[in-house]
């Protein structure tokens, strides 16, 4: 039996859909998770009662991610961060890589740990419009790695310069109401912005932000 196709949108294109229809606000969900090229995310809009997915939506993390979620928000939707969300894996499968259709190859993300990582001792995110984060680098080789935490409410974001290969900062933030705002800083500050499951960094390194 083959496997239903969910409606499907491109946030370059249709960032203003009427994603939703039918479902009572209360039982939204967005389950946000990285994509392959790790500059883009992918998007299941959730009817809670049904645990069912009813759209998919896709865009870049630096152009429409902010957006997404805000506009989310405002309607009342619930909005999280996973590495893999608690959906059917074909479904992932189908949807994570660009384009969503059958027999592209799908880079999965690592199994360990699906949940997200844990962190501690980590400041937290305080947006700021003057406050920089960065203080060495420039947009060359200034990047920042959004990774989903093991509360799917919460972001990770490591500010990396990649000339060294080495954490710049680390910030905890909440993905409804600062993770559109840590993106719209990093674009200030000239830094690229990607949405990764895990974090490139040396395992030595890896293993102090790993659940244990």
């Amino acid at each position: 039996m083959s496997k239903p196709y969910l409606p499907y949108y491109d946030l370059e294109f249709a960032s203003d859909a009427l994603f939703w229809s039918g479902e009572e606000a209360s039982e939204r969900r967005i389950f946000l998770m990285p994509s392959s090229p790790p500059s883009k995310f992918v998007g299941f809009g959730v009817a809670r009662a049904s645990r069912e997915a009813c759209f998919v939506a896709r865009g870049t993390v630096v152009d429409h991610l902010g957006h997404f979620i805000s506009r989310n928000v405002r309607e009342g939707v619930r909005v999280e961060l996973y590495v893999k969300p608690p959906l059917p894996q074909w479904l992932l499968e189908r949807y994570t890589t660009n384009p969503p259709w059958e027999g592209h190859e799908y880079e999965s993300p690592p199994n360990p740990p699906v949940s997200g990582l844990v962190a501690t001792g980590v400041k937290r995110y305080a947006p700021s419009p003057t406050g920089a984060l960065w203080s060495e680098g420039d947009g060359s080789n200034r990047v920042a790695f959004i990774i989903p935490m093991h509360d799917a409410a919460e972001f990770l974001a490591f500010g990396m310069l990649g000339s060294r290969a080495e954490e710049h900062f680390i910030r905890v933030g909440r993905v409804e109401n600062q993770l559109g705002d840590f993106i719209e800083q990093m674009k200030r500050e000239e830094a690229r912005v990607e949405l990764r499951a895990m974090p490139p960094l040396p395992e030595p390194r890896l293993r102090r932000y790993l659940p244990r």
